[in-house]
């Protein structure tokens, strides 16, 4: 009886809220759990020749889906909008799809559209600032060389069209 009353005061603050953050919030926690669980095996491709399970990237899936948890701790006790908890979500958002598109190389390459996802949401959730920082932040962690070559091979420009393609689709989005 008291974890309803506890959800139910729960949902009366979120729902009294300004903006719909906190619905960004939830849907964050659903996907990074869908790509734990997509990623789960890769953590574990070295079991084979290695006897043991890529821990560091165990962690990173952990630590991305403790930071999601926090983001909506930090909407719960703090309902107010926040500029500083959109950003600091949009670093999340970025920061661990570039991780993991890194990491993963070829088998992470669907999570581009989670780049554009994530830009094009925050454009329309937020407006023109939050859509231009997620598409610097998608920018500085898609078109690092090194995270390039490893998941479309060494073609130099293709790096820069892909790049070029986030750019002209947020633009785009803005109009819409």
């Amino acid at each position: 009886m008291a974890l309803k009353s506890i959800l139910a005061r729960l949902q009366a603050r979120l729902a009294a809220r300004p903006d719909t953050e906190h619905e960004q919030a939830i849907v964050r926690l659903l996907v990074v759990g869908l790509f734990f669980l997509y990623f789960l095996p890769q953590a574990f491709t070295g079991l084979e020749t290695h006897d043991r399970a890529d821990l560091h990237f165990v962690l990173a899936m952990v630590c991305t889906l403790l930071l999601a948890g926090a983001v909506f701790g930090w909407i719960c006790l703090f309902p107010a909008s926040s500029p500083a908890r959109r950003v600091a979500a949009a670093v999340l958002d970025a920061g661990s799809i570039t991780f993991f598109m890194y990491h993963t190389g070829e088998y992470g390459t669907p999570l581009y559209i989670v780049y554009l996802w994530i830009i094009i949401g925050n454009g329309f959730r937020y407006g023109k600032p939050y859509l231009y920082n997620s598409l610097a932040l998608s920018i500085a962690g898609f078109r690092p060389r090194h995270c390039c070559e490893r998941l479309l091979g060494s073609e130099p420009h293709f790096r820069h069209r892909i790049a070029g393609g986030m750019t002209v689709l947020s633009c785009m989005s803005e109009r819409w």
